[in-house]
């Protein structure tokens, strides 16, 4: 089983936003990202803004990049 990674779009619904781990990016370059909780594990991500056209209602929710990753499968 695999995981099918395309380019989101803007009639696309469900599915999770990915915060980057703060273990992987420990000092990002844009000033916008927002230091985060993943609701799943508790670890440090870095939430983002959305991109334009895109709101919070298309997803279930955020989640760290390996939480993401996880359900993804399950």
């Amino acid at each position: 089983m695999g995981i099918k990674m395309e380019k989101r779009r803007t009639t696309d619904r469900r599915g999770w936003l990915m915060m980057p781990l703060r273990a992987n990016v420990p000092d990002p370059g844009d000033g916008t990202w927002q230091l985060a909780s993943c609701p799943e594990c508790g670890r440090e991500c870095w939430s983002r803004q959305l991109p334009e056209g895109f709101t919070e209602e298309m997803f279930e929710g955020r989640l760290c990049t390996m939480c993401a990753l996880k359900a993804a499968l399950w």
